[in-house]
């Protein structure tokens, strides 16, 4: 069982309704022990969330597996010590490709794909491959679980 951390820079972000379909479907087949949602600005969530909601400077005490889906987050997390294995979700928002290529250069990140143009794009810019491609989200909890690297 997984202990999942979502690191959202908005909690009013249009990929909340993915989030809470995939929290819904992994806990069915009994796949999460936890989840938390982190973020760095509040708004309001229009939709029942099974999960924790917790502001971004609380990550420090976060340990499990922690979805990021925009580089500024993912540069935020970098920088906090703690037990937490990142994910870098590609494909969601623009990217600088020069910071992403910095990021993902000094860290050993997965990167899960939104889609296969995103998969696609992600190993033409930095010549690795995504652990895999979750479409809406759809099985990204299995896609973690599998991931041994």
């Amino acid at each position: 069982m997984l202990n999942l951390g979502i690191y959202l820079e908005r909690l009013d972000s249009p990929l909340m309704p993915l989030v809470s379909q995939e929290i819904n479907r992994a806990k069915s087949e009994n796949l999460l022990k936890d989840v938390s949602i982190f973020y760095d600005d509040i708004g309001p969530v229009n939709l029942p969330v099974n999960a924790g909601f917790f502001n971004a400077t609380d990550l420090w005490n976060f340990t499990g597996s922690l979805l990021v889906f925009s580089l500024p987050s993912l540069e935020k997390s970098i920088k906090y010590i703690n037990n937490y294995k990142q994910y870098y979700c590609f494909g969601w928002y623009n990217y600088n490709v020069l910071k992403m290529l910095e990021l993902l250069s000094t860290e050993n990140i997965p990167t899960i794909a939104s889609d296969e143009d995103s998969y696609k794009n992600f190993y033409r810019v930095t010549s690795k491959t995504p652990i895999n491609t979750n479409k809406d989200l759809v099985g990204i909890v299995n896609t973690i679980l599998g991931n041994k690297s």
